[in-house]
């Protein structure tokens, strides 16, 4: 288990790094091959390889809990732009405050609530990956 930590939240590109590289640790700790692109301007974050597969993630990460409990996580590249089907196979999100992630195949979705008690099937769902296409 990684060592709970402190983290100044008013940066959000700080707290976008963090969640990428936990998704990298855990992910190279299940077996998985994970490659980073070179390039900053490429709409995915990582490529996970599994048995001679490859799936373009986005990585994703909220600090923020709704006064319900909840998180919403908006999953558009910009206000009004969604991630293309064909350039994203998988939303990665991390919940911060929760230490948990939630994976979610891209179906041109705009957002998802997330709660602790909706979306049970898609939590530590690392199995996302060994689906083929």
């Amino acid at each position: 288990m990684i060592k709970r930590f402190v983290l100044n939240t008013s940066n959000e590109l700080r707290i976008g790094d963090v969640a990428e590289f936990l998704f990298d640790a855990r992910a190279v700790q299940r077996g998985f091959i994970v490659n980073r692109p070179i390039h900053a301007g490429t709409i995915y974050d990582r490529v996970v390889e599994c048995n001679g597969s490859f799936k373009k993630v986005q990585i994703k990460c909220t600090t923020k809990q709704h006064s319900s409990g909840g998180a919403n996580i908006l999953l558009r590249r910009n206000k009004n732009q969604l991630y293309p089907i064909e350039l994203v196979d998988v939303f990665a999100i991390y919940v911060m405050h929760w230490d948990a992630w939630y994976f979610f195949k891209n179906t041109g979705q705009k957002s998802v609530y997330i709660t602790k008690k909706t979306w049970k099937e898609n939590l530590e769902d690392w199995n996302i990956f060994y689906e083929t296409v």
